[in-house]
């Protein structure tokens, strides 16, 4: 059986472009999209039968975007503007989108143009992708100060600020009061913990 490789897809493509060719019946073309359905065909077969976890939001965008039989810009307007709506959402490029649906670049950039769609900027998916990461550190229950450390920061106060300023969550915290209790046990020193209600309470230090 046939194994399809990125490495081959690029090497059929060599310095040509099959995103922006306008030649009618273009051979290398022909190939390339050839190819590229048989690439992404395997590739879902291959995450039906043993790859694990989830997909990713891009990941499964890319995949509805591949089921789609492209013919022309306004069919894709008409009747696919979800697909396209969520794909943008999720970080999808013009030349990642156009892949899918095997077709140009300036035919992807049309239709979004009509649907007054934009691709995000790097900076823009790099900021979503901090704030989803400070989301899930709150959730996993870590506290300001837990945050600022894990990411290898300092300005704790900084980042309290930011939570607020983007309306992010914030960590519910209580501040609590611990009284240690030193004591002999044969030759060394040795500590317990009691609350104020007089209840043993364990301290230990994670990844210090």
């Amino acid at each position: 059986m046939m194994k399809y490789t990125t490495k081959e897809l690029t090497r059929i493509q060599g310095t040509h472009d099959p995103y922006n060719c306008e030649i009618i019946n273009c051979d290398v073309c022909a190939r390339f999209w050839s190819y590229a359905r048989g690439l992404r065909q395997q590739s879902s077969e291959e995450g039906q039968t043993g790859r694990k976890g989830k997909l990713t939001e891009k990941q499964q965008a890319l995949k509805v975007l591949s089921k789609i039989k492209f013919t022309n810009v306004s069919d894709l307007i008409n009747k696919y503007s979800i697909a396209l709506r969520t794909a943008i959402k999720v970080g999808c490029s013009i030349r990642e989108i156009a892949f899918e649906l095997d077709c140009r670049d300036s035919q992807i950039a049309k239709a979004l143009d009509s649907l007054k769609l934009k691709p995000k900027t790097k900076a823009q998916l790099k900021l979503e992708k901090y704030r989803k990461q400070l989301k899930a550190m709150v959730q996993a229950g870590y506290s300001i100060k837990g945050i600022t450390k894990a990411l290898g920061k300092k300005d704790y106060e900084g980042l309290a600020f930011y939570l607020r300023k983007y309306d992010l969550p914030i960590p519910k915290t209580n501040k609590l009061t611990i009284e240690e209790v030193i004591y002999t046990s044969g030759n060394y020193y040795k500590r317990r913990y009691f609350d104020m209600e007089g209840n043993e309470v364990e301290l230990r230090r994670i990844n210090a």
